[in-house]
């Protein structure tokens, strides 16, 4: 198929140009990086560094994926699982802080393939998770301007550390004291581990003596799916409930 007013000769450079486009290669002190059409989560392009290494080239990502995941607040520790989870399923080795892998020189188109997946796919991982999170953090935004205004200033505390049965402290997003009556409200996102976390601090909560209220406040009941059991013995509400539901939980 000929394309009207496109010679073929024409169409080749385009798409040379295109592809020149797509993949860049700049040198930095000498050491070529090599930029590839795609993105991490902070919008900008999956780069691996290309150094000479005995018999071949070591093939890096510079450290991009663990610079993505500490901007994004994750631990190292945190890096280090998820890297290694996922090389499980794509072909890399992992430095410290490092996507890598050593490579004969034929071999070299592959190991650029594979060091550039297994980055994306380390920080598409914890931006995936700092997605989630920051759904728990909306949350926490909408109990801050509403428990106030429905129990009183002077009867909310933001952000207490609360004693369990077991002696652990745990952080909890509010506490509303009516009179004598103490209720815990727990802000949780849709993702595994603040559903995990919540309910081992309301587990241990409740075996207290003097076990408080308990109340988990969630955007959608629904994408808890089948981990909704874990949350008892709390109560579980809707971050945008009305007031009336607000004071019923805490009663």
């Amino acid at each position: 198929m000929k394309l009207v007013g496109i010679e073929p000769h024409d169409l080749d450079e385009m798409i040379r140009k295109a592809l020149g486009e797509l993949v860049t290669v700049r040198r930095v002190n000498g050491v070529p990086f090599v930029s590839l059409p795609i993105c991490y989560p902070d919008g900008s392009f999956v780069t691996v560094r290309i150094d000479p290494a005995p018999g071949g080239y070591r093939v890096s990502d510079a450290g991009f994926a663990y610079h993505e995941a500490m901007d994004m607040g994750f631990s190292k520790a945190a890096f280090s699982r998820t890297a290694n989870k996922i090389k499980e399923s794509v072909d890399f080795e992992v430095d410290n802080r490092v996507v890598f892998e050593v490579s004969e020189p034929e071999n070299l188109s592959a190991a650029i393939s594979d060091v550039a997946e297994g980055s994306w796919r380390i920080a598409s991982k914890f931006g995936e998770r700092y997605e989630e999170e920051s759904n728990e953090e909306g949350i926490i935004e909408a109990l801050t301007n509403r428990l106030g205004t429905i129990f009183g200033e002077k009867n909310v505390e933001l952000s207490p550390t609360i004693l369990g049965a077991s002696t652990t402290d745990w952080k909890m997003s509010a506490k509303v004291l009516i009179g004598k009556r103490l209720t815990i409200f727990q802000a949780v996102g849709s993702n595994p581990n603040s559903i995990f976390r919540a309910s081992t601090a309301f587990r241990d909560l409740a075996n207290r003596d003097d076990a408080p209220g308990l109340v988990a406040v969630v955007t959608d009941i629904g994408e808890l799916g089948t981990r909704k059991p874990l949350l008892a013995p709390a109560r579980i509400i809707l971050a945008n409930d009305n007031d009336d539901m607000y004071r019923r939980a805490a009663s």
